[in-house]
């Protein structure tokens, strides 16, 4: 919290602060706040913690989540962030190309993130759930309990339940079929014209969507607007989950991590050294010199994505 007033001051942290708190109430995320002395006897009481964070943009956001390690694991074990991997990606990314090259169409490449994604999921649980807000929090909730009525971020199964919303309604309402190399890469072709198709490439809340027919892209977009609420859209894709989308002369479309890369160079103090080609290059242990040899302590790099 300290670091976060030194950064930005009070008045934004405060103004950060009302704007999270404000739209888990909205989305209802959060219900009524209590006392302790107020809770049911079988009340579980799980702690928040609250993340400020100036994103690569230099815009500020707030982040309030539940600390779930600290509660005792599902007896199903059923958690997991639905993330599509990088290889199909990148393979979809490069067939849709192909294809609009073949066809002599444009390729479309849009990201759309839903806007507080967990937090339009009824949580459904057996027993009443508290979100402790830290006492010295910039608002007046501070040191309240709330009751605890969606999937709100932190809790061990709010990424499945997503999850499993977000697939049916690509699937069910918006008509997709999940991949075989793939369960988040879904595919959709134009039945009138199955030349028309159209890609959804699914990193938890942020869909990367690949296609050469501007209604197909708008009809997954009012699917997806229609159950979650207004989406945060790229109609021309430069970023999508931390990697760059670059058009080059040729049509050819570049993927890179450069301002991924830099941040997190400059964070830890390394942006003075010279690029190497791999983290593996022989070149990168030989090229220091002793004052350059700080230690740093691991959590920094985690911290940075």
């Amino acid at each position: 919290m300290r670091a976060a007033i030194r950064a930005r001051g009070v008045d934004r942290l405060i103004s950060l602060t009302a704007v999270e708190v404000d739209k888990r109430l909205r989305l209802g995320a959060l219900g009524k706040d209590f006392a302790l002395r107020e809770l049911p006897f079988n009340a579980v009481i799980v702690r928040a913690h609250v993340l400020y964070k100036i994103k690569a943009d230099d815009r500020d956001t707030c982040r309030i989540a539940a600390m779930g390690d600290q509660l005792p694991p599902l007896p199903s074990a059923d958690t997991f962030a639905a993330v599509v991997g990088e290889g199909p990606k990148v393979l979809a990314i490069a067939a849709m190309q192909a294809h609009c090259q073949f066809r002599a169409e444009v390729f479309l490449m849009s990201d759309a993130d839903v806007v507080g994604g967990f937090l339009h999921i009824p949580l459904n649980s057996p027993v009443p759930m508290y979100l402790l807000l830290p006492d010295n929090l910039p608002h007046p909730l501070a040191g309240r309990y709330l009751l605890i009525q969606h999937a709100i971020y932190g809790l061990r199964e709010s990424n499945r339940l997503f999850s499993l919303e977000m697939t049916r309604v690509i699937t069910k309402v918006a008509g997709y079929v999940s991949t075989q190399g793939d369960s988040q890469l879904f595919v959709k072709a134009d039945k009138v014209d199955p030349g028309y198709i159209c890609i959804a490439s699914v990193t938890v809340d942020d869909v990367l969507i690949l296609t050469n027919s501007a209604s197909m892209r708008q009809e997954l977009l009012d699917a997806l607007a229609s159950r979650f609420g207004p989406l945060t859209i790229n109609m021309e894709s430069a970023m999508h989950a931390g990697v760059e989308f670059t058009r080059l002369p040729s049509g050819g479309v570049l993927l890179t991590q450069d301002r991924a890369i830099a941040r997190a160079a400059s964070v830890v103090g390394v942006s003075h050294l010279s690029p190497v080609a791999l983290p593996g290059d022989g070149r990168l242990f030989f090229a220091l010199v002793a004052e350059e040899c700080v230690p740093v302590d691991s959590t920094v790099y985690s911290s940075l994505w």
